[in-house]
């Protein structure tokens, strides 16, 4: 296995340098590395902030850190990925972060998530789905938007809000997002370096085939939604303007409580209503 990146690998050397890919409609699975089991994008004084439109990342691995996707901004660098209708499921991680892992390393680590779906990681130590870190003066203000976070573990057990998303010295923001353990929006919100910026629900999402945690790595799972899901219409369309589509290319904003206002669903995946019309006869 390659020592950073198993399937990516993306870095800016200096501070002249940009490096920032653009993934659309890819899947990556079943790839190993020492850091960073799926994809490794690092700042070093330069800037490194891929996005990631469409993709789908389970079944990867690493020894270390960051079994999907490992990000670090050193030395005054930029490494910021934006992830819109992504998946991260069934990774894992030696140490931390299990789905992704993200170090402001003296430098900036900002990732924003938008219809995200993160579920059925594991990391050996902290943060089953997401590990974020802000240390030598490194700056770290993630963001997540209409996703869905749950389901991962780490040292604490599976469930637990640290095992879904763990924080050192980071504070992040979720808006109408589910993250298991956190509680909802206003007086139920657990607070602290979870910032509630409102809409945001602490629910099952009744996907149709759960992962497994403590299978990872593991490409098993149907991260569609049921037909009763309550993640159905709870999203911000604000969010997702522009975006046509979902990760499977399926029309991203869909009525699907039928009340004839669509909202767009939370997760990476829109739950799809077909109509059958029946023909017309004469009696």
């Amino acid at each position: 296995a390659p020592s950073s990146g198993g399937a990516i690998y993306n870095r800016a050397v200096d501070s002249t340098s940009v490096c920032s890919i653009v993934l659309k409609d890819v899947k990556i699975s079943g790839s190993k590395a020492e850091v960073g089991g799926g994809i490794f994008c690092g700042g070093n004084a330069g800037t490194c902030s891929p996005q990631l439109t469409n993709v789908l990342l389970s079944g990867n691995e690493t020894t270390a850190s960051g079994g999907g996707i490992f990000s670090i901004g050193l030395d005054g660098g930029t490494s910021s990925p934006q992830l819109t209708n992504v998946v991260l499921s069934g990774n894992q991680a030696g140490t931390s972060g299990g789905g992704m892992y993200n170090h402001a390393y003296g430098g900036t680590c900002s990732p924003i998530l938008t219809n995200v779906t993160i579920t059925g990681n594991r990391a050996d130590i902290n943060g089953g789905g997401m590990y974020n870190l802000a240390s030598s003066g490194g700056s770290s203000a993630p963001e997540v938007n209409n996703s869905i976070i749950g389901n991962n573990k780490d040292s604490s057990g599976t469930g637990f809000v640290g095992a879904n998303i763990y924080n050192t010295d980071v504070d992040i923001r979720l808006t109408s997002s589910v993250l298991q353990g956190a509680g909802s929006s206003g007086l139920g919100w657990i607070g602290g370096s979870y910032l509630d910026g409102d809409g945001n629900i602490d629910v099952d999402p009744k996907f149709i085939s759960y992962v497994n945690p403590n299978t990872a790595p593991t490409t098993d799972g149907d991260l569609r939604l049921e037909g009763n899901s309550p993640v159905i219409e709870a999203g911000d369309n604000t969010f997702i303007a522009g975006v046509l589509t979902d990760l499977a290319g399926e029309a991203r904003i869909v009525d699907g409580d039928g009340d004839y206002s669509a909202d767009v669903d939370m997760g990476a995946y829109e739950y799809q209503v077909y109509y059958r019309y029946l023909p017309l006869t004469n009696h």
